[in-house]
């Protein structure tokens, strides 16, 4: 519930309906799975927020298709065989050149990263997430900060588009990186 509607007006008024429907036979809501005490969880609660950090990062997950693992890997056709491809995705996450954002269970890889036509990963995309990503040395928060900076607009031939859009359509050129993110020592 506390994703369909942020307001506490749903809210109270949900709880409002079902203390209703129970107050003459609270053997209602047992049958039916409720919890004991659940009105008293966190949720029921005047104060309670959504967390908006996770409300941004739900946010920005909206725009992007995202790839499990074993997905991912499969677009390496760069490598011929599954177990190859599994590890250069490992060893690319590893080193910074492919983001990654953590899940529920586990970490799920934006699609717009991977070229079907070469079978790796995009050039581009290597040189940005090494840069956001500092080479490597990454955390979640990390993570979130370059999935926000691709999601991002930024103005190309008087037009917004997100830089996944830019990256995706071939307008996202390495002058253009350049000039938004410093070149690493490395490169």
């Amino acid at each position: 519930m506390a994703r369909i509607d942020h307001t506490n007006v749903m809210r109270d008024r949900l709880l409002n309906l079902v203390l209703e429907f129970a107050e003459e036979r609270p053997d209602r809501l047992y049958s039916m799975g409720f919890p004991e005490n659940w009105e008293r969880q966190e949720l029921w609660n005047d104060i309670y927020a959504r967390n908006p950090r996770r409300v941004a990062q739900a946010r920005m997950l909206r725009d992007v298709e995202l790839l499990y693992t074993k997905d991912a890997a499969a677009n390496l056709t760069v490598k011929p065989k599954e177990s190859a491809r599994r590890s250069l995705l490992n060893y690319y996450r590893k080193h910074g050149a492919v983001l990654s954002v953590p899940g529920t269970t586990a970490h799920r890889y934006p699609a717009f990263q991977f070229n079907k036509v070469t079978g790796d990963v995009n050039e581009l995309a290597v040189l940005a997430n090494r840069r956001l990503m500092y080479g490597g040395t990454t955390s979640e928060e990390i993570r979130w900060e370059a999935l926000s900076w691709w999601v991002s607009s930024v103005e190309i031939t008087n037009e917004h588009v997100s830089r996944i859009e830019a990256l995706l359509s071939g307008r996202l050129t390495k002058e253009m990186l350049d000039q938004a993110l410093p070149p690493l020592a490395d490169e």
